[in-house]
């Protein structure tokens, strides 16, 4: 982990109380349910129906998106097999556009190749 997420862990971290074996407490006692928990966090930061599986599916996408190889992908993310990476990596229509324009982009690089007729290919050969 890096940057401002590894920031707030070492935050946590410092604050730690050491006879509570809670991760998430308020003073020590539990928060409770941590689905109620999350929703209300969720709503309270202006996030709406946020799931931990939109973050994950974030994520696939994001490290993707970045060029980090997708068995990196699959090892950070935890995900053990393809068919389940591949459900979260996500394919959009802005996705195929780009793939689309990455493909002309290179395609209008490359040398122009030589049609001939199959009777001037015929005499020449």
């Amino acid at each position: 982990m890096t940057g401002e997420l590894l920031e707030v862990i070492e935050r946590a971290a410092q604050q730690r109380r050491l006879d509570c074996v809670n991760v998430f407490h308020v003073k020590g006692e539990p928060i409770g349910r941590f689905r109620k928990a999350w929703r209300r966090a969720c709503k309270k930061a202006g996030l709406g129906e946020l799931t931990p599986h939109d973050l994950r599916r974030s994520a696939v996408r994001n490290m993707v998106r970045a060029g980090i190889p997708e068995r990196v992908c699959m090892a950070f993310s935890g995900h053990k097999t393809r068919a389940i990476f591949d459900r979260y990596n996500i394919v959009s229509e802005a996705d195929l556009t780009a793939a689309a324009d990455r493909l002309h982009a290179h395609l209008q690089h490359q040398p122009r190749p030589q049609v001939v007729t199959l009777r001037t290919a015929k005499r020449a050969g």
